[in-house]
């Protein structure tokens, strides 16, 4: 199975969990389809050596959970998003991990560091994070492939001219 098709089902078993704990499709009508789709991602994390973190492989045990612990549909909904995101991350993060390193150490420390909190990122300040570290990798490849001989500046002084 690829990555997208992975995070296709995924995305699926998500939108059915959130379905049925909010007013939507009927557990005895998507139930077996989605404990097909469990059992099929389930395999394949295995396959990938990824633990599962996914606890409710039929429906009618995520009923036993919303119906006792969670009130409202806009807890329900975030109970799942929180469920599923580290997982869905953590496969986004393996499909950037199959690059290989550049050979220049800061870029190379740099990109592991953001796959890192990638792979653990929840919240908007985590993913800015990231994004702020990618920003200095790519300052890192520019200063690697800098050549003042075949890249002339004004007054010949890129850092100069290089703002942020």
């Amino acid at each position: 199975m690829t990555d997208p098709e992975l995070l296709a089902l995924l995305d699926k078993l998500r939108a059915v969990m959130i379905s049925v704990a909010t007013g939507g499709a009927r557990i005895g009508e998507v139930n077996n389809e989605f404990q097909e789709d469990y059992r099929t991602v389930a395999d394949e994390l295995r396959n990938r050596e990824i633990e599962n973190p996914l606890p409710y492989s039929d429906l009618w045990q995520w009923y036993g959970k919303w119906s006792a612990d969670i009130a409202g549909y806009g807890p329900r909904r975030a109970y799942v998003a929180d469920l599923f995101a580290p997982l869905i991350s953590r496969v986004r993060a393996s499909r950037v991990a199959e690059t290989p390193p550049t050979g220049w150490a800061r870029v190379d420390r740099t990109i592991v560091d953001a796959r890192e909190r990638l792979s653990r990122a929840k919240t908007e300040e985590q993913f800015q994070a990231i994004g702020l570290l990618c920003r200095e990798a790519l300052i890192s490849v520019a200063q690697e492939v800098f050549d003042p001989t075949k890249h002339p500046t004004r007054g010949g002084c890129a850092r100069e001219h290089y703002r942020l």
